[in-house]
């Protein structure tokens, strides 16, 4: 068999074929009575040599790899692929912005740190911040959703607009309390608020869903409560070798090929974006509101900066952008330009589950990892995806002790009362919160 390279490629020659032409060669120049046994001296001095032949071999092979995308790995196929320009995304971390509440004026240093309540998953906050005052609850007041307001030493913030009532005022800790017509939601104790961007302590794939992230790591004496109002931007593991290759071969075709891919591989690129979607418009017309000739990135995750950024330097000139984002790109000669991109919609999900549960096989906190479960697969979906009630049900049986999923109901607003499905345009993405899940377990027998 022929071995180095040959017309259909690189060939090592195995250790044991090194080994056998030792041998041979050992026996023509001292004779057949030689002894080549294992444990003899000359059997040993044979492996030795064969060992560092098959080293030279295996390092041939390794050279060869590197210059074959598909056989090439690790630093090897970095290289390659860096020829032309593609680079293998780093490893980042799940980002989330941090609601906390407490006393007014409290400082909170960077690097102050909170978990969420089930995975114990740390997120750290990266700039120093301080607990600022909440206007104060008014009486037959008009509010909108985002508004914050402190009433009976707790702060909450406006889920559904409305007008207050001419009295009282929110002061419990649910969820959706009613006030007038105004719907509130508790944010924690204290009178002060303040939001701190923050990042997850480790890099890869971090899920925090909305309002997750509970409890204090770091105490500060003033700091009372904390959580997150929405789910966290997910971080990535490094770039395998895999990936790589299959993202190198698309900038390859992206370097001859169409604009729009051209921008989705920009965009893609950026750090902390897990999505990316691009609309065109080339006609003279308005198309799915895009004006002519204009592009709409539609991003999920990264830094806005970075995106628009981005964007920018992969458009063409004389194409517009559009969006409902949009911030300010200078150019190298100091010229700053208006770039728009879009975020998705978010559209929160609400469940109202029932099952039936073998006492004793279901676990004492059963129904936190029902709603654990519901979250968990709710994270891997993507922009436009719709939601169906069965797909989640089928989820619930992964969980030890349940017998029968007997209602699945999910709608966008409280207290659903069908199983329908949920559908999402192009431009919304589904969200998923343990607060939205409501489940009730009864016992039967298996």
């Amino acid at each position: 068999m022929p071995y180095g390279l040959t017309a259909t490629g690189f060939v090592p020659k195995p250790y044991e074929q090194v080994l056998a032409d030792i041998q041979a060669d050992m026996r023509s120049s001292f004779g057949d009575s030689i002894d080549l046994s294992p444990d003899s001296v000359f059997g040993q001095l044979a492996g030795i040599v064969a060992e560092r032949v098959s080293e030279v071999w295996d390092a041939a092979q390794a050279v060869f790899n590197a210059f074959v995308p598909d056989a090439s790995t690790g630093a090897g196929l970095d290289a390659l692929a860096a020829v032309t320009g593609t680079l293998r995304l780093p490893a980042t971390k799940s980002t989330v912005t941090l609601t906390a509440t407490g006393t007014v004026g409290t400082a909170l240093p960077a690097g102050r740190q909170a978990s969420v309540a089930v995975t114990l998953a740390r997120f750290q906050t990266l700039a120093d911040a301080v607990l600022l005052a909440a206007p104060v609850w008014g009486a037959a007041s008009p509010y909108v959703a985002g508004n914050r307001v402190s009433n009976a030493a707790r702060v909450y913030q406006c889920a559904v607009a409305g007008t207050s009532a001419g009295a009282g005022g929110p002061t419990s800790t649910s969820t959706a309390i009613t006030d007038g017509t105004v719907t509130w939601r508790y944010l924690g104790e204290g009178l002060g608020v303040v939001d701190a961007d923050a990042e997850c302590t480790v890099t890869g794939p971090t899920i925090a869903a909305a309002y997750s992230i509970a409890t204090i790591e770091t105490p500060v004496s003033g700091w009372s409560t904390v959580t997150n109002l929405a789910l966290a931007v997910t971080g990535r593991d490094l770039e395998t070798d895999a990936n790589l290759r299959i993202r190198r071969e698309a900038d390859l075709q992206a370097t001859g090929g169409g604009a729009v891919q051209q921008i989705r591989e920009a965009v893609a690129a950026v750090a902390a974006v897990t999505e990316v979607t691009v609309y065109e418009n080339t006609t003279d017309a308005t198309v799915d509101s895009i004006p002519p000739h204009a592009v709409e990135v539609v991003v999920l995750g990264g830094v806005s900066a970075d995106v628009l950024a981005a964007i920018f330097a992969a458009v063409a000139a004389g194409i517009a952008t559009y969006g409902s984002s949009s911030g300010t790109v200078t150019d190298s000669m100091g010229i700053a330009h208006t770039v728009y991109f879009s975020r998705p919609t978010e559209v929160p999900v609400y469940f109202a589950i029932a099952l039936l549960k073998d006492a004793d096989a279901y676990p004492i906190d059963g129904d936190a990892q029902v709603k654990a479960a519901i979250v968990a697969y709710g994270a891997t979906f993507r922009t436009g995806w719709d939601v169906r009630s069965s797909a989640f049900a089928a989820r619930l049986f992964s969980i030890a002790g349940v017998l029968d999923v007997t209602q699945a109901f999910l709608g966008t607003a409280p207290a659903p009362g069908t199983d329908t499905t949920i559908v999402t345009s192009s431009r919304q993405l589904a969200t998923f919160a343990t607060a939205n899940v409501s489940v009730s377990s009864s016992n039967a027998a298996p």
